[in-house]
């Protein structure tokens, strides 16, 4: 995979490649330090996956990429105010995360991104899911399949562990599915998501 890595920091830049170096071993990176660079990049070569601070480059120039060309897109920035967040996403963000984020979380926003799916760490959720007019797209009721999974097996009484070990999965990321399903849907507790999809038929009730 062709990995373009965009910041202006060189540690940053250098701990991004070595994490995901430690997971993957196709990998090909080109690192850019500011805008002009990062314009370059895209104009000339194609990329799987683009890693970027938006405060550094234009981060509109992938929404234009991604027009013709399709690669998964991380934002790892130490922003976190909701407007930019907001921004990001209008973008074709696939994942965003913080400067202060783990290795694990690194990792896990490459995979739900490759995926096709959303992935936000928990510092991001917060920022969103604070306010009453919280909107990551133009439909925010609409699940995916793996969030109407993890539903599923709330409403069948599992923990957030027992989630995470049934599906594989890391309890981070099913915290943070389950913060992104609260948030789409304006709940404030589990049980008004569980009566929401009891009465939306979204879950098979077991008898």
């Amino acid at each position: 995979m062709n990995v373009l890595v965009a910041d202006t920091s060189v540690l940053f830049r250098e701990g991004v490649k070595s994490v995901l170096a430690h997971k993957y071993s196709d990998l090909s990176f080109r690192e850019v330090f500011c805008d002009a660079d990062f314009k370059v990049a895209l104009n000339t070569d194609v990329f799987d996956i683009i890693i970027s601070d938006p405060v550094h480059v234009k981060i509109g120039r992938v929404k234009d990429y991604n027009k013709q060309k399709k690669a998964c897109v991380i934002s790892i920035s130490s922003e976190l105010s909701r407007p930019f967040i907001l921004s990001t996403l209008q973008n074709g963000i696939n994942a965003c995360l913080t400067k202060d984020c783990s290795e694990e979380e690194i990792l896990e926003a490459v995979e739900s991104a490759t995926k096709g799916e959303r992935f936000f760490c928990n510092k991001v959720l917060d920022s969103l899911i604070d306010k009453d007019d919280f909107d990551l797209n133009c439909d925010p009721t609409i699940l995916t399949k793996r969030e109407i999974e993890i539903v599923q097996l709330v409403c069948d009484g599992f923990t957030t562990a027992q989630i995470a070990e049934e599906l594989s999965l890391s309890k981070h990321t099913i915290n943070t599915h389950r913060k992104n399903i609260m948030g789409k849907l304006h709940f404030k507790t589990p049980a008004e998501l569980i009566r929401y999809a009891i009465e939306t038929s979204l879950v098979v009730i077991k008898t």
